[in-house]
């Protein structure tokens, strides 16, 4: 993500932003400013309120239909679709034979 810092009037691309180390101080026209690692810097605004928008920053199980098939943190076959899959596979296997 494209960064400016203020002070030194240079724009520096960091990959990956760590969000945790930048504080917001406000939000002016369309760039959102704050502190970054001790330094006074400009970042995009659209980035900023995409990254810290409330349906953005949701736990799994906060989601609703997107994980509604969830067992030990995976998602699993609800329909065992998978399984008869196999059960076919195996039968052309056996019947090659």
């Amino acid at each position: 993500m494209l960064v400016k810092y203020i002070d030194q009037e240079v724009e520096v691309d960091i990959d990956p932003f760590d969000w945790d180390d930048f504080e917001l101080k406000e939000l002016v026209d369309n760039v959102a400013v704050g502190m970054f690692n001790d330094q006074l810097v400009e970042i995009d605004r659209d980035m900023y309120e995409f990254m810290n928008a409330p349906e953005n920053n949701q736990e799994p199980w906060e989601m609703g239909d997107t994980h509604e098939y969830i067992q030990g943190g995976l998602t699993y076959d609800k329909e065992q679709s998978f399984k008869s899959f196999q059960k076919k596979i195996k039968e052309r296997e056996e019947n090659k034979k």
